[in-house]
């Protein structure tokens, strides 16, 4: 008998921790190479890099997993659909300073509309493609991917 509760709190376990998992929005199987080496932090680094070009043409071929958190829309547009939202993400230098990275992740397809209703301080998890150099309105240089998949993480 114990032994049988014992079963069914395990599988019960087990059951909400699988529904517990977000869903993948986006494209589901992506066939090619993944980069899980390169971060925010990285690629932030590269937007300020006076060989920034020749580094992101490196990264063209493959698709890279970045983990953030989302800030602000940085643009939108209804047709054709697409919206631009900044990835952030803090890393400590010492222990008195923090230094916060970002990137800019342009989302093309409609099914990201619920995850970008209200974006800012959600934790994600994504697949991006296609790295290039922009500039933001002040200037300032800026690393803009394309998201293609992204797994909510809070």
């Amino acid at each position: 008998m114990k032994r049988c509760i014992a079963i069914f709190l395990m599988l019960g376990c087990v059951s909400c921790m699988a529904l517990a998992q977000s869903p993948i929005i986006g494209m589901a199987t992506i066939t090619g190479t993944l980069d899980m080496a390169t971060s925010v932090a990285d690629l932030a680094a590269i937007a300020n890099d006076k060989n920034a070009a020749v580094l992101l043409s490196a990264k063209q071929g493959s698709y890279m997993l970045l983990t953030g958190t989302l800030g602000t829309v940085a643009a939108k547009s209804e047709a054709p659909f697409g919206i631009t939202v900044e990835l952030l993400f803090g890393a400590w230098e010492g222990s008195s300073k923090l230094v916060l990275n970002r990137v800019y992740l342009r989302f093309s397809d409609t099914v990201f509309t619920e995850l970008l209703t209200k974006p800012e301080g959600k934790r994600i998890m994504v697949v991006v493609s296609k790295p290039e150099l922009s500039r933001f309105q002040d200037g300032s240089p800026i690393i803009l991917l394309q998201a293609l998949a992204v797994i909510r993480l809070n």
